[in-house]
C-alpha cells in the first residue's frame, strides 16, 4: 500500500481519504480498514490498539503530534458543555 507524507495542518479525514485515492479504494474508512487488514502491520493489541496510533505509524508521525496538529480535538479543552474555558 502507498502511504504518503502528511501533510502540514490536514486532518485526519482527510488523509485517510488521500490515501484510499491513492490506492484506488473508495473512502477513508475503507483504506482503514485496509491498514487494518495489512500483513506487514505487527499484530497483537499491544502493536497498534487505536487507529489513531496505525494512522500515526503509516504516516511515520508521533501519535501525540498526530492527534494534536491534524485533528480537531486540542479545540475540546476550549470549548466544553457551551462554554468557553
Amino acid at each position: 500500500m502507498h502511504a504518503p507524507a502528511l501533510l502540514p495542518d490536514e486532518l485526519v479525514g482527510g488523509y485517510l481519504s488521500r490515501l484510499a485515492l491513492l490506492n484506488g479504494m473508495r473512502c477513508g474508512a475503507t483504506a482503514l480498514a485496509a491498514l487494518y487488514g495489512d500483513p506487514a502491520r505487527p499484530r497483537g493489541r499491544a502493536a497498534c490498539p487505536t487507529p489513531f496510533e496505525l494512522i500515526a505509524q503509516v504516516a511515520q508521525v508521533d501519535k501525540a503530534h498526530l492527534l494534536q496538529a491534524h485533528t480537531l480535538l486540542p479545540l475540546d479543552q476550549f470549548v466544553v458543555a457551551g462554554r468557553a474555558a
